[in-house]
């Protein structure tokens, strides 16, 4: 204990750019103590009274943690390497619970005051760079009296390790333990940071380069919807139809519409939904032709298809690609839209509008929260995550998600039940998931028994139409 006590002593007076020679001889478990120590730290910065917990977040923490003190390592010497990175993140969580401090005083400070958008960014930018310049005299001090050098020699090795670490905080994905909707939304990295330094003007133009005419798309929406329901084929007397409405809720990445278009284009091949298949879509690039998301856009879809289909006889399949939240999966399109489709929302419009028999395929993170709202008898919901877990592929490179991948993609078919479908590719996901290293997504399906009964006489007779059309 006592050599701990010394090693804070050293670490405080490297705080305040005083070098203290003779380092304690810290061994491998100490060093796993004080790691521990500043994980506990990092984890409970970000609780608040209505912040969810997230395994996802807290394995990132642990992650991002372990790689900056591992890197930081190889540029230590190999004699005193332990008690270096000892010392080292001692420093650093010190002082940024310091920063931290700081921050939320001056936050308040500047509310009372009233103090513009602009003096707050510059004061937050210099400060930031006050925070930087502490941390590297610090680490210039400790480091000086672990190996003596010069003061120049010092700075160079400090300059060295922060290096590493900027390069680990800059490119290692970052997600709190405990996030709050807004943390969802702005996860505290230091891209976000930098970006949150901006002016809003700057800031928009970065985040946002395209944004829509709000009022513009607005007006337009009553003339596309109409177009897009005058589509529909009426339904089938004595003949179990069914109707889809696909939504891709999130404008800023384009693999949401691909998921979209695929996993309509696979469902397709199994359940007749050709010609009666309704698409909102929150992307830029389809707002003079396609309805967007809107609240209003999803209840008048719905409307429309329950009044062309049998509500007691057909079935409708609701698909949902988007980022998501606790709070449900987002809808947003900048310049129009910013906001969450709540799985009471979607229970009480399909409710409403006496949609009797129906499939709700969510992908998105924690999009376990609908099964619960929506899950009966004559429903099934299948999700990409559980309540509490993100899911993952969401990258602007990629053509599906982990789970639109497995599900509409791979498993998907004509010769097997929904369920089963399911079932392959939830164990396809976790397989994928174990590969990369990811928490596990878990995701959930509930598939009501009525419902099942039905689908399966349809899944019957398309194989049958498929055979039938076989050369």
């Amino acid at each position: 204990m006592h050599r701990h006590w010394q090693l804070l002593k050293m670490a405080f007076r490297a705080m305040t750019c005083r070098v203290t020679s003779g380092p304690p001889a810290i061994g491998l478990r100490g060093l796993a103590a004080w790691i521990a120590a500043d994980i506990v730290f990092l984890v409970g910065i970000g609780y608040s009274a209505d912040s969810r917990f997230s395994e996802y977040g807290l394995g990132l923490t642990i992650g991002e943690t372990l790689l900056a003190i591992a890197v930081s390592a190889l540029v230590l010497r190999p004699e005193h390497r332990v008690v270096a990175c000892a010392v080292l993140t001692v420093v650093s969580t010190a002082i940024l619970a310091v920063y931290t401090a700081l921050l939320a005083g001056s936050g308040v400070l500047a509310d009372i005051m009233d103090i513009p958008p602009s003096a707050r960014w510059a004061a937050s930018l210099a400060s930031f760079a006050l925070y930087l310049l502490w941390l590297a005299a610090a680490y210039a001090a400790a480091l000086r009296g672990i190996h003596p050098v010069s003061r120049r020699q010092g700075w160079g090795r400090a300059g060295a390790v922060m290096a590493v670490q900027l390069l680990v905080a800059f490119t290692f994905p970052t997600f709190p333990a405990f996030s709050t909707r807004d943390s969802y939304d702005n996860p505290p990295n230091f891209r976000s940071y930098a970006r949150s330094l901006m002016p809003e003007r700057t800031r928009d133009v970065a985040e946002e380069p395209r944004r829509v005419d709000g009022a513009r798309v607005e007006l337009a929406q009553p003339a596309l919807m109409d177009e897009a329901i005058a589509r529909l084929v009426p339904q089938t007397r004595g003949e179990t139809d069914v109707y889809a409405i696909g939504i891709a809720g999130w404008a800023e990445q384009d693999v949401f519409i691909k998921e979209l278009d695929g996993a309509l284009a696979a469902v397709g091949k199994v359940l007749p939904i050709r010609d009666r298949t309704l698409r909102l879509v929150n992307h830029i690039d389809s707002i003079e032709r396609t309805p967007v998301v809107l609240r209003t856009n999803f209840a008048a879809a719905v409307r429309s298809v329950g009044r062309v289909m049998d509500r007691d006889e057909d079935v409708l399949l609701l698909f949902m690609t988007s980022h998501g939240s606790p709070d449900g999966i987002a809808l947003r399109l900048p310049g129009l839209i910013s906001t969450d489709l709540a799985p009471e929302d979607v229970a009480d419009v399909l409710d409403r509008e006496g949609i009797k028999n129906r499939i709700v395929v969510v992908s998105a993170c924690y999009s376990g929260v609908f099964v619960k709202p929506l899950a009966n008898d004559n429903t099934i919901v299948i999700t990409a995550a559980d309540e509490k877990s993100t899911s993952f592929g969401c990258s602007n490179e990629r053509e599906w998600t982990y789970f639109g991948d497995a599900f509409f993609n791979h498993n998907l078919r004509a010769d097997v039940s929904i369920e089963e479908a399911f079932l392959d590719a939830k164990v396809m996901i976790g397989q994928w998931e174990a590969r990369d290293g990811l928490t596990p997504s878990n995701p959930q399906g509930h598939f009501g028994p009525a419902l099942m009964a039905k689908l399966a006489r349809i899944y019957g007779t398309s194989r049958q139409a498929e055979q039938a059309n076989r050369p």
